[in-house]
């Protein structure tokens, strides 16, 4: 897969339905209709994963904030916490 911004292209795996979320910092693809880094595809990001559970002010429901960061380019994503719990759309990026 060629990332914007890297040098060549890397090989990426996609969570499969049960396994586990990579690790805070990890490298990865993101995909979901409502990111969109600056200099990328819609619908992508990649960098590195971070992530914070944080209350809505208005309904006191969880939320799950996802933040994909890379030099010049950080995107941040909201789910609600069933909607984390079920997320797979996140690929690791394979060392090789």
């Amino acid at each position: 897969m060629w990332l914007p911004g890297e040098a060549e292209a890397r090989k990426v795996r996609f969570m499969a339905a049960g396994d586990p979320k990579p690790p805070k910092n990890a490298q990865v693809v993101v995909a979901h209709p409502d990111l969109r880094q600056p200099d990328g595809v819609p619908g992508f990001a990649h960098g590195k994963l971070g992530w914070k559970e944080l209350q809505d002010a208005e309904t006191g429901e969880p939320r799950i904030n996802l933040r994909i960061r890379r030099p010049g380019a950080t995107t941040s994503l909201q789910l609600s916490k069933s909607e984390w719990e079920a997320f797979s759309g996140i690929g690791t990026v394979v060392e090789e």
